[in-house]
């Protein structure tokens, strides 16, 4: 019974008395935090400089030679002063003013009189906080003169994030078949974006490849992007803890009011919610980018929950503001309808894609919403969730059609050429052959 306790809890539990004989009580010790070694070498330099330009100098050095934590630094700079201070009248100090030179000791002990420690204190001043930045993007106005939308070349690439695996069905098996049908001249690119297509090109955290696609959308290259960010870190199945597992599933990692992460993480925890994050904002911008030139966009993710306290990226003031923009429409389904083997309601966030709703209609599958629920694991142990990364037919279907026909009436411009190795990178990530193998939510 015990060792099922045990591992149950995974090992979280500090040692108790209980598993071994306790240590022999040690006599209590007396702790002043003052480094000694350091405070005496100080008092017997003083014996030797001329000035007390020449003290300070020298108490500088000896502390950047010497492993200490500021805490203690502190302490002991504060025991120098008032040591000169008690022995400034004594003949071995009279050579030096001790009243002055016990107030720039304790100047010393003022994080801001060390240039490694200046940058960590500025980096707390309120102009960088998140709370700050986040109110400035609730203060924000559209402008009225917004621009018009640009022209876009003959060869146009759809930036598909987080694709996953290729399938029948897929979001790019319909878009192709759409613009197949559609015979307008241009030659359109569907880029699968995800590490597991591309492990170079595909990987979003490193910055250098997010300024690369980023600049393709600028320069009017990437005409449409679709996003699906991964959700697991905003899940509410992390909420649902089953009876009958063996040991606790995933926690709750944010709130409605840590939408960025809860300040206390594991590790691992800590990685996912800044993978998440990054992945996010990715989305985020490459969507405001395509609003700046007049390209189409959707970033799909679950609905707000009902309940006030769980954590929803519709909640977040950038996405807020986003909604503001012109073109900009906020959609929600129940994935259930269109043949996902449980509700799933999701949200759509659309740019310059009109008639998406009348598609989510016109390719439902289903008349009554399914009974089944993706929580917990299933009999072969996945997570029960990892099924419903995949968008359903009849979703893919809905939006290839929308984007189908917002790529083909975006105005053209034959002189717009993409670069070479742009244009190549994309080539090599447009994946033709279908796979089976179903990605991890994730990789780290």
């Amino acid at each position: 019974m015990e060792a099922d306790k045990e591992k149950l809890h995974d090992r979280l539990l500090p040692p108790l008395p209980v598993h071994g004989p306790n240590q022999e009580p040690r006599p209590p010790r007396d702790f002043d935090g003052i480094d000694w070694s350091l405070h005496d070498d100080c008092c017997l330099a003083f014996l030797d400089v001329e000035t007390e330009d020449e003290a300070i100098s020298w108490v500088r050095s000896r502390i950047t030679q010497h492993p200490i934590s500021w805490t203690m630094c502190r302490t002991t700079l504060w025991q120098l002063a008032t040591t000169v201070t008690e022995h400034a009248q004594e003949d071995a100090l009279r050579h030096l003013d001790g009243s002055f030179l016990s107030e720039r000791i304790k100047h010393l002990a003022d994080p801001r009189s060390w240039s490694f420690l200046q940058t960590d204190f500025e980096r707390t001043q309120e102009e960088g906080r998140l709370g700050q930045l986040e109110a400035e993007l609730l203060r924000c106005q559209v402008p009225d003169d917004w621009p018009p939308p640009r022209c876009f070349g003959k060869h146009r690439i759809v930036l598909h994030a987080f694709s996953g695996r290729r399938r029948l069905g897929d979001f790019q098996y319909y878009l192709d078949s759409f613009l197949a049908d559609h015979g307008s001249g241009i030659v359109v690119h569907t880029v699968s974006l995800d590490i597991v297509v591309d492990s170079v090109k595909g990987d979003i955290s490193k910055p250098d490849i997010r300024k690369f696609w980023l600049h393709g959308i600028d320069e009017g290259w990437i005409v449409a992007f679709l996003a699906g960010p991964p959700c697991e870190t905003w899940s509410r199945a992390r909420a649902v803890q089953c009876a009958s597992a063996d040991r606790p599933g995933p926690r709750v990692i944010r709130t409605a009011d840590d939408l960025w992460g809860l300040a206390h993480l594991r590790l691992r925890e800590l990685e996912q919610i800044e993978v998440g994050n990054l992945l996010l904002c990715f989305s985020a911008e490459a969507f405001l980018r395509l609003v700046r030139v007049g390209g189409s966009a959707t970033i799909e993710h679950p609905r707000e929950p009902e309940e006030p306290h769980f954590a929803s990226i519709w909640k977040l003031p950038l996405f807020q503001l986003l909604l503001l923009l012109p073109g900009v429409e906020l959609h929600s389904l129940s994935q259930g309808f269109l043949g996902a083997p449980s509700c799933k309601p999701t949200s759509l966030l659309c740019l310059n894609l009109p008639g998406i709703s009348r598609a989510i209609v016109k390719n439902q599958v289903a008349s009554t919403m399914p009974k089944g629920a993706a929580i917990g694991k299933t009999v072969t142990g996945q997570w029960a969730t990892s099924s419903l990364k995949e968008y359903p037919p009849a979703l893919n279907r809905a939006l290839a059609a929308q984007f189908s026909q917002a790529i083909s009436a975006a105005p053209l411009d034959e002189s717009v050429a993409i670069a070479d190795d742009f244009l190549l990178a994309c080539k090599e990530m447009t994946v033709t052959k279908f796979t089976e193998v179903l990605g991890r939510d994730f990789a780290g």
